[in-house]
């Protein structure tokens, strides 16, 4: 086998091979539990996934934790656009009531008052508020995966918190902005909520899934080099005797 002639190469090497490994996606954890009549409350995930500058995966898992002797159904959710890099979206769910909202724009065109406006979204109808039976939604204690497949420029960019950080517009008379907002329907008594995310301190959350530190992947890269360059180091010089000998380094 061909052995490459220089340890730089073998270095150069190693490195690109950290390069194109894809380090996987971060969880958040987000959670609602004070919705506007202390009916509904939720808790789940962002898990973002980016493929390249043009393309990625969103995927928001959810658990309606309401009391389930209360009942109640979460309906649709909504969350926002970081700096407009999403302009095309389509939605997966393990619960097929629910649809795809924002489209085309995914830009203030979901109204979740009074939180504000919103640029996607997902709902058992065609609105964030909804109507008719809300059956086909997240009863009390169940759960359910949304999957958001998205295009537009620099996604490789965002990361879960990206969104996690990026607020809903306020209009006349709102209480305030959100990062993400749930609809909940249909409780024993007849009531409704809506739910937002709990405030974010710091624009932080709770990642479940850690992403390798840089200095872990520098430790790799230089682990990896050292053994493929003593590999090279012992077949770099071999004496008349067919023995091994040391390479001296290079005189300079």
């Amino acid at each position: 086998m061909r052995m490459m002639k220089h340890p730089s190469a073998l270095v150069l090497c190693a490195f690109v091979t950290l390069a194109a490994w894809t380090a996987p996606s971060r969880g958040e954890a987000i959670e609602g539990t004070t919705g506007l009549q202390n009916l509904g409350s939720f808790s789940g995930t962002f898990n973002y996934s980016p493929i390249d500058a043009t393309h990625a995966t969103l995927e928001i898992q959810l658990t309606n934790t309401s009391l389930l002797s209360n009942g109640g159904f979460l309906t649709a959710i909504a969350f926002n656009n970081p700096d407009h890099k999403i302009t095309g979206a389509t939605l997966t769910s393990s619960n097929s009531h629910f649809q795809l909202l924002g489209a085309p724009a995914f830009n203030g065109t979901v109204s979740a008052p009074p939180f504000g406006k919103y640029d996607l979204a997902a709902g058992t109808g065609s609105k964030f508020l909804g109507g008719g039976s809300p059956n086909g939604g997240i009863a009390a204690g169940g759960s359910a995966t949304f999957t958001f497949t998205l295009s537009g420029s620099g996604l490789n960019t965002l990361t879960a918190d990206s969104f996690l950080s990026t607020f809903s517009t306020p209009q006349a008379n709102d209480l305030g902005q959100t990062y993400f907002v749930a609809r909940f329907r249909g409780f024993v008594n007849g009531g409704s909520d809506k739910v937002p995310g709990n405030p974010r301190s710091g624009g932080g959350g709770g990642g479940i899934e850690g992403v390798p530190e840089p200095g872990t992947l520098t430790l790799a890269g230089l682990g990896i080099a050292t053994l493929l360059g003593s590999g090279w180091f012992r077949r770099r010089r071999v004496g008349a005797d067919g023995g091994l000998a040391l390479a001296e380094p290079p005189v300079r």
